[in-house]
């Protein structure tokens, strides 16, 4: 039969009626899927198998989620890993690992004297003082239902979807004021009576007398439970029942007795639940709360959020937290009194699918409620943050910022309550919690259960020659700041050693050559091709318009618009280039 007998015959009803009735139900098979989808993903109209379709999606894209790396194979990060690389210094790691009893990751870090106490996820309690000397203490953590709710998710609830390990310990905090001294602890807490959860916050009081944690011994009736959210929260139906690692659960100290709490919304968010909590006044969750440690007294400083696991205070009084998005928008945001910042109503990210939160008033924009200093895009899942003080010059009074997705912590500098500058420090392990010890090392915990240190390395000579230069110069106090600023600017994309190029080339090996000379490979044709060379004059030109100096160069303004701060920097590029020489 050859192909026009074929054709013939499926011409015939006898062919094309079976043929083009099977068409029709796969493209009305197809139509169903995707009105489906677009009405459940969209629209969040509860139709068909809405919860296994939601589970469905949760699967797909939950890689994006910020557990998604909790099971990673270890890959010798502790064998392999000795320095961190920053722009003005290298970071001297010492590292070790701490043997927590079960899985999960979660859990602080507060200084005690001498000692680092570390609290892991499970309520044990770590006194460490280097990477290899630890010890458990003599503490007990307060009740907080876990075995119950283990017992719970194992039984009577076992038709719901649990994620046990992300029941936990979220921080914990000393407190030395005057007579108020102790070990404040938040956690998630479960109610078994009531089959329901919120979070938590119980203190240790522990006599002004004692000088070693070694000298504490407490049982779990030893707490005194100070706060509990309300209202207590129902197990879910949709996605997983109780969704801990969403507790937010960081705390901060303000004298004489407030303790601040980041109470984040547990998935409580009109999507992954019923009903969003974040915007109700009634209910503590997606908010900061103040409790009064005196009184027990609590209210609501803000609300609007979604999962804070970072919060501190400036030496001015100002207070600062960082907060998870979903897919993009995790925030930096300056705390302002009674001020509601939008979750879930506004946000600069989207579904962890990449589709528009559903009843949005703004779609990428964040212009009706209270906006954040900054936004991460796309999201590196941010963890706690702490100030920096007497570990180095050049980042004493920044935050530095923990991530878990982007397994990098972040050193941001807030001038006037905006942010400079956010560098990526690349770290390569999941960072649960970042602290700066009384003795000025700086202190990670990892969700792979590493305790690891920092401090600056040796200080190379070029940036010692930097500092010694600046100090030394004859220039108004202000122009000092403003180069020591502009340095810090131009050392994101350039370094000021002569032979480490980085996505532009070496500062320090320009001056009194040829323009677009070096052996950086990614100059512009305009300024592989310019004629001249970098005098004092024509760097000053270049960084006040680089368009005007090279046209067509790929350069962006500096911004340096005070001359002073131009000249400035131009003779210390030809300083660091005659130093060099």
């Amino acid at each position: 039969m050859d192909r026009h007998e074929i054709i013939a015959k499926l011409k015939t009803p006898k062919y094309y009626l079976p043929i083009g009735g099977a068409l029709i139900l796969l493209f009305g098979a197809i139509a169903a899927i995707f009105l489906f989808y677009a009405g459940y993903a969209i629209g969040r109209y509860e139709v068909g198998p809405f919860k296994d379709a939601q589970r469905g999606e949760y699967k797909i894209f939950g890689t994006r989620l910020e557990e998604a790396g909790r099971d990673a194979v270890k890959t010798g990060w502790l064998e392999n890993t000795d320095q961190l690389t920053s722009i003005f210094f290298k970071l001297d790691v010492s590292a070790g690992e701490i043997p927590v009893s079960r899985e999960g990751s979660g859990g602080g870090i507060t200084s005690f004297g001498n000692d680092i106490l570390l609290v892991a996820h499970t309520g044990e309690i770590f006194a460490i003082g280097s990477a290899s000397d630890y010890r458990k203490v003599n503490i007990a953590r307060p009740d907080t239902g876990y075995e119950q709710y283990k017992a719970a998710a194992e039984g009577r609830f076992s038709h719901l979807r649990h994620a046990v390990h992300y029941f936990r310990v979220n921080d914990i905090l000393h407190i030395d004021e005057g007579q108020l001294r102790g070990l404040a602890l938040s956690y998630t807490y479960w109610d078994d009576a009531e089959s329901c959860y919120g979070n938590a916050v119980s203190f240790l009081p522990i006599d002004n007398s004692v000088s070693s944690i070694d000298h504490v011994t407490a049982s779990a009736d030893d707490w005194r439970e100070i706060f509990r959210t309300s209202p207590c929260l129902p197990l879910k139906e949709r996605v997983r029942a109780m969704e801990g690692h969403m507790a937010g659960g960081r705390m901060a100290f303000r004298a004489p007795a407030s303790l601040f709490l980041t109470s984040g919304e547990y998935h409580w968010d009109g999507i992954f639940a019923p009903e969003a909590l974040s915007p109700v006044r009634d209910a503590d969750y997606g908010k900061v709360i103040e409790i009064d440690l005196a009184s027990g007294d609590a209210r609501h400083v803000s609300l609007g959020h979604r999962n804070m696991q970072g919060i501190l205070f400036e030496p001015d009084g100002d207070l600062w937290v960082v907060e998870h998005g979903e897919r993009g928008g995790d925030e930096l945001n300056l705390i302002v009194d009674g001020a509601d910042y939008g979750w879930p109503r506004e946000t600069l990210g989207t579904q962890y699918s990449g589709l528009p939160l559903p009843n949005i008033v703004s779609y990428g924009r964040h212009n009706t409620f209270q906006e954040p200093a900054y936004a991460w895009l796309p999201s590196i899942a941010t963890s706690n943050m702490t100030l920096i003080e007497n570990f180095h010059e050049s980042w004493d009074g920044d935050f530095l910022v923990a991530s878990l997705a982007g397994q990098k912590l972040v050193r941001v500098r807030v001038r006037d309550n905006s942010v400079q500058f956010a560098e990526e420090i690349e770290v390569g392990q999941r960072i649960r919690y970042v602290h700066q010890h009384n003795d000025g090392r700086i202190v990670m915990w990892t969700d792979d259960h590493y305790i690891a240190f920092l401090e600056p390395a040796r200080v190379d000579a070029t940036q010692e020659f930097i500092e010694s230069f600046i100090a030394s110069a004859e220039w108004e106090g202000s122009v000092k700041t403003a180069l020591q600023d502009a340095v810090a600017e131009c050392g994101l994309c350039h370094s000021f050693r002569p032979d480490e190029h980085r996505a532009g080339p070496a500062l320090g090996a320009i001056a009194e050559t040829r323009i677009g000379a070096t052996n950086w490979d990614g100059y512009s044709a305009a300024m592989a091709s310019k004629s001249g060379k970098w005098d004092q004059e024509t760097l000053a030109a270049f960084l006040d318009n680089p368009d005007a100096v090279v046209p067509g160069t790929s350069m962006p303004d500096p911004a340096l618009d005070d001359p002073a701060t131009r000249e400035a920097m131009a003779e210390l590029l030809l300083a660091i280039r005659n130093h060099i020489e």
